[in-house]
């Protein structure tokens, strides 16, 4: 599944005001409507799309220190932390898994 790195802009002068990621942009956009709702219209923009989610950390990181550099994206209080590999010993057999892994949620019933 990709992750998307996403930039949320101000309407009108199209400054950024946040850098995320998430693989759901629909229902991160509607919980960011939320959180900026002192800004109508805010707007979600699609960076990247990325398959690996270090990569996708990395992006990102490079897009918040991208848009610090310009004072933008001020609602990023701090960066990502580094999504560094972990390993766990599972049937006598090593499996690296990143730490930010989620385990998949059952399915409704």
């Amino acid at each position: 599944m990709k992750i998307h790195v996403y930039a949320i802009r101000h309407p009108e002068t199209l400054r950024c005001e946040y850098v995320g990621q998430t693989q759901n942009t629909n229902h991160r956009f509607n919980s960011h409507r939320k959180k900026f709702a002192h800004i109508p219209g805010v707007l979600l923009e699609t960076i990247e799309s990325l398959d690996c989610p270090q990569e996708a950390t990395d992006r990102e990181r490079y897009w918040i220190e991208h848009y610090w550099a310009k004072g933008e994206a001020k609602a990023n209080k701090k960066l990502p932390r580094k999504a560094h590999l972990r390993v766990r010993k599972r049937d006598a057999r090593f499996v690296i898994i990143p730490n930010d892994y989620t385990r998949p949620r059952p399915p409704a019933v």
